[in-house]
């Protein structure tokens, strides 16, 4: 991973000997409609990282000229205080970056997901609840 000026890049390898990464950076909200970049076009995409990203290590600039497929996806970041409908379908319940709609970069996936698996797995097990669902509605 690695960020400068608001920007970051986040790679993973793939089991079969590939890197994917992801650049991630802020915009406003009608970006996508308003942008040039046109996401059907690598060199097009290629073009614009290069230039956003113009100050950054020249490894990093080889990286993306050498990556052969963009998907541009937007990222929201909704407010920590929104609450979760009460009639969301069950059994699905989320823990982590996922349940507390943040940026899945912001560093605290992992310690949001242990802390909602604790508080949901004593929910589960302590007897003050009279069913599952009520557990998992308190969670």
């Amino acid at each position: 991973m690695a960020a400068h000026r608001g920007n970051l890049l986040f790679a993973n390898p793939n089991n079969n000997g590939a890197l994917h990464f992801g650049i991630s950076f802020k915009t406003p909200d009608d970006w996508k409609n308003k942008t040039q970049v046109d996401f059907q076009d690598s060199n097009n995409i290629v073009d614009f990282l290069l230039k956003e990203f113009s100050d950054w290590d020249e490894r990093y600039k080889e990286l993306i000229r050498s990556t052969s497929s963009f998907v541009g996806l937007a990222t929201r970041i909704f407010p920590l205080a929104k609450p979760w409908k009460s009639s969301r379908p069950l059994p699905i319940t989320m823990v982590g970056d996922a349940a507390h709609l943040m940026p899945p970069f912001a560093g605290q996936g992992v310690n949001s997901g242990l802390v909602d698996a604790l508080i949901l797995s004593d929910n589960l097990i302590d007897g003050k609840f009279n069913s599952m669902e009520e557990a998992i509605q308190n969670y």
